[in-house]
């Protein structure tokens, strides 16, 4: 054996396990470590029997040969032998963990970046952040390699739900509702959860603490599991928790990586809700928070490709100036909150509403059993009769006008439709004057 090589592996402080052995008994002659005790506790039998696998099945001189050692967490070697006669293999192997680790974390490093790349571009076409936070757990457990399941939490008036999952059962998710002071993280870090923590034998610290353990994919006892809190304008919203069957499998570099996760989650879920705040606030009547005019011209366009019968009403509040005339810009503005309310109440959820333009309203209706518009706007006029709105001292019963045009009756085209719709409107309130 090159006594050079082995000499320049000690000089850099690196475990190494010198051994001689007797390729006829298939027994080791000599083998030990270069440190006195050894810098790392592992099971020498072990690691024995798979240097003895190895040279049963390559017994020709070998410079580089890696494996993982069995029965043990993130502990990789690696080979280095030759003969030094026709009987014996003399050689050396070196712990290669800390080297593999730090390629592992810059690997992990890169593809969570990427991940992120992926989730930004997804920003900009989903509305549901539910999809958003399932994109990011499931590739932070691609990441983790040998972790099995995830979960992202959302803390709201102190308790604890599931925002988004993977390898956990669906419908055990969707009722998950605990406490924050009953979680582990709690229980860990009562002066605050501000850091990630690394749990190993889950197990025995949740049975300690009165809770059940809990099982993953194919039923198997989570034995680990590393957590980061999820920051966002300066207050706990929430956790990210990737969990494992494998006891202690967890790191110190797996911390800086579920560090950069929850960060980027916080930055996600955070520009998402600006971004929901100001699809909002460009696409809704800053009033009566249903749609505005161009947005609802763009929704019911895209209905009359997708529906064969639709219907769209347009509706006008009857001497609406007198209100503000009378009452005033208040009372008005009031009169216009409530009837959208009302509006929204008689609707099924597939229709669309609308406040077009000052007391105007329209509705997109998709035809369905029990859906007889007519009949509920019909309601709706002796709802306001007899429970009408109260504002300040003034009781304001206000009527409305409507009109209807029937795609396919009428015509295929919004333009089309909304002339109908609107002469309709005009000629019952010509009717009601």
């Amino acid at each position: 054996m090159d006594s050079m090589k082995i000499s320049e592996e000690i000089k850099r402080d690196l475990q190494l396990y010198l051994f001689s052995y007797d390729c006829i008994n298939h027994s080791f002659l000599y083998f030990k470590s270069n440190h006195t005790p050894p810098l790392i506790q592992i099971n020498i039998l072990n690691l024995q029997d798979q240097i003895k696998d190895i040279l049963l099945s390559s017994p020709q001189p070998s410079n580089a040969m890696s494996f993982e050692l069995n029965d043990s967490q993130n502990l990789s070697f690696s080979l280095y032998y030759e003969k030094s006669d026709e009987t014996n293999i003399v050689g050396f192997c070196k712990d290669i963990s800390i080297i593999r680790s730090t390629y592992d974390y810059k690997e992990q490093i890169l593809s969570s970046r990427d991940t992120f790349v992926e989730v930004n571009h997804a920003l900009i076409n989903t509305n549901d952040t539910s999809t958003l936070l399932s994109l990011i757990i499931e590739r932070t457990i691609d990441l983790y390699k040998i972790s099995e399941c995830g979960t992202i939490l959302s803390l709201d008036d102190g308790y604890l739900t599931v925002s988004a999952s993977y390898g956990y059962d669906k419908d055990y998710c969707k009722s998950f509702k605990k406490r924050y002071t009953d979680s582990y993280q709690w229980h860990m870090t009562k002066k605050g959860f501000d850091g990630p923590i690394i749990v190993n034998n889950l197990v025995d610290m949740m049975i300690s603490t009165g809770f059940e353990p809990f099982s993953g994919v194919n039923n198997e006892i989570i034995q680990s599991t590393i957590s980061a809190p999820i920051i966002i304008n300066n207050k706990l919203a929430g956790m990210i928790n990737i969990d494992t069957t494998k006891n202690n499998y967890y790191t110190n570099y797996h911390l800086d990586i579920i560090s950069y996760i929850a960060e980027q989650v916080s930055l996600v879920v955070d520009k998402h809700m600006l971004y929901q705040r100001i699809k909002t606030l460009s696409e809704n009547d800053h009033l009566t928070q249903i749609y505005n005019r161009r947005t609802f011209e763009k929704k019911f366009t895209a209905l009359i490709q997708l529906n064969k019968t639709l219907h769209l009403v347009i509706i006008d509040i009857n001497k609406f100036k007198d209100i503000n005339d009378s009452i005033g810009h208040d009372a008005g503005d009031a009169v216009l909150i409530d009837f959208a309310n009302r509006l929204k109440k008689i609707v099924n959820p597939v229709d669309i509403i609308s406040r077009l333009n000052g007391d105007e309203f329209a509705i997109g209706v998709i035809p369905k059993n029990n859906n007889d518009i007519t009949k509920k706007l019909f309601e709706l006029k002796e709802d306001i009769k007899i429970n009408p709105l109260h504002y300040k001292t003034h009781t304001i019963a206000y009527t409305f006008s409507y009109g209807i045009a029937h795609m396919p009756t009428d015509g295929h085209n919004y333009e089309v439709l909304f002339k109908i719709a609107d002469n309709n409107m005009y000629k019952n309130k010509l009717n009601i004057s």
